[in-house]
C-alpha cells in the first residue's frame, strides 16, 4: 500500500480534490440520462433505460464523443479519490471505511470503463451483459445460491441508499449552504436517494427471481427492472417516479461538485 505521506500528500491535493468533483458531474449526467429514458419508456417509447442507454444518448450529442471522455477520465479520477480516501480513513475509522469507499471506486471504475467503451463504439449492451452475469453464475456448482445472494447484494445497497434518503444521512457526505437553495437541494436529496434505492431493490428482486426460478433468461439489469415494474398494477406511474427521482438524484451529484465533503 502507499506510504502515509503519501496518502496523506494526494488526499490534501487541491487539483486532485477538484478533478475528483468534477467526477460527481459526470455521475450526474449518467443518472440524468437513465432518469428520463425511464420516464420516456414508461410514456410507451421504446428505450433502453439503463447506464449503456444514458452514455449512448451522450454520444448523439453534438460533441458528446469528447464528453463521453470528458466522463470516463473525471469518473476515473473520483475512483481514484476514493481509493486513497478509504486508504487515509482506514487510519481513524477501521477497515470498514476501507471496504465502503474502495467499494464506491469499483463502481465509478466500472462507469469510467463503460463510458470509455461507448466512446469506442465497443460497449456491450448493459441488459444483455446483466443476463450473461445471470447465466454464467447459473452454470456454476450453487448457481442458484450465488446468483440469489448478488440479488440480496444489490437489494440491500438498494435498502442503504433508500435509508440514507430517508433518515437524511446523505448529510455526512454533502455540506449543504443555509437558505432555500440548501433545503431545495436537500428535498432533491431525499427524494433521489429513495428513488436510487428503488431502482436497485428493483433489480436485485429478479437476480432474486431468477435464481429462484433458475432462470437465466428472467435476471437483467435496470433496464429489465423497469420492464417488470411495468407490467405491474400502476407499473407507468411508478417507473415514472422512480425516474423522476433518479433525474432528482443526477441533479443532486451536480450539487456534490460544490458541497460535497472531500
Amino acid at each position: 500500500m502507499p506510504s502515509t505521506d503519501a496518502t496523506a500528500a494526494a488526499h490534501s491535493s487541491t487539483a486532485f480534490r477538484v478533478v475528483a468533483r468534477v467526477g460527481f458531474a459526470a455521475s450526474g449526467l449518467v443518472h440524468l440520462g437513465i432518469g428520463i429514458l425511464a420516464i420516456a419508456l414508461a410514456q410507451g417509447h421504446a428505450a433502453e433505460a439503463d447506464q449503456t442507454g444514458a452514455l449512448q444518448g451522450i454520444a448523439r450529442l453534438p460533441g458528446g464523443i469528447l464528453l463521453l471522455w470528458a466522463c470516463a477520465a473525471t469518473l476515473w479520477a473520483l475512483t481514484l479519490w476514493y481509493i486513497v480516501d478509504g486508504l487515509w480513513d482506514r487510519r481513524r475509522n477501521g477497515w470498514s471505511a476501507l471496504v465502503s469507499a474502495w467499494s464506491k471506486a469499483a463502481a465509478y471504475l466500472a462507469v469510467g470503463a463503460l463510458a470509455a467503451g461507448v466512446a469506442l463504439g465497443s460497449a456491450s449492451n448493459s441488459e444483455q451483459s446483466a443476463k450473461s452475469t445471470g447465466a454464467t453464475l447459473l452454470s456454476l456448482p450453487g448457481g442458484p445460491w450465488l446468483l440469489g445472494a448478488l440479488g440480496a447484494a444489490i437489494t440491500g445497497v438498494g435498502i442503504g441508499f433508500g435509508w440514507r434518503g430517508l433518515t437524511r444521512g446523505f448529510r455526512e457526505s454533502i455540506a449543504f449552504p443555509r437558505g432555500p437553495v440548501g433545503g431545495a437541494a436537500l428535498a432533491l436529496a431525499v427524494v433521489g436517494y429513495v428513488a436510487k434505492g428503488a431502482a436497485l431493490i428493483s433489480v436485485g428482486a429478479i437476480m432474486a427471481i431468477a435464481a429462484l426460478t433458475v432462470d437465466p433468461a428472467a435476471a437483467g439489469g435496470l433496464d429489465g427492472a423497469f420492464v417488470a415494474l411495468l407490467r405491474l398494477p400502476l407499473g407507468a406511474a411508478i417507473v415514472t417516479a422512480i425516474g423522476s427521482g433518479l433525474v432528482a438524484y443526477g441533479l443532486v451529484m451536480f450539487v456534490r461538485t460544490r458541497w460535497a465533503k472531500l
